[in-house]
């Protein structure tokens, strides 16, 4: 919504982008099965996820030879580092994040006033659409 609303990105590959952004979390957690005592210290396995999900998910996706652009917004989404309106596909997937991250109470948020959340509510009919259809 954001791609298509703010920029003259392709708004599939803002759409993948923000499907696979925390691939390398996915990949952390699955691994992590084989250390029970990082399972028993949730703290600690979070904060690993955390710390290192962004550089994992960017070998991941490297590994697949997907375009610089898609690799560069995994790595680089959990920075906060964008630009409004934003310009490139990292600013996309980072605007993002940071909308989920303050709509869920988490830190790194925008601030509620940001010009990205009118564009979302917009866009709630079709965002409901979305999850839906990837349920």
């Amino acid at each position: 919504m954001l791609a298509r609303s703010l920029t003259s990105l392709n708004p599939d590959e803002a759409l993948f982008a923000g499907l696979v952004h925390d691939i390398g979390r996915f990949y952390l957690l699955s691994r992590a099965a084989k250390y029970p005592e990082l399972i028993e210290h949730r703290d600690e396995l979070e904060a690993i996820v955390r710390e290192w999900h962004p550089s994992i998910g960017e070998a991941v996706l490297q590994g697949l030879n997907l375009p610089e652009a898609l690799v560069s917004a995994v790595a680089n989404h959990e920075v906060g580092d964008h630009h409004f309106p934003p310009k490139t596909l990292t600013d996309v997937v980072t605007l993002a994040n940071l909308a989920a991250h303050s709509r869920s109470g988490d830190s790194g948020e925008l601030p509620q006033d940001s010009p990205v959340f009118p564009v979302l509510a917009d866009a709630a009919a079709e965002v409901q659409s979305l999850v839906e259809a990837l349920r």
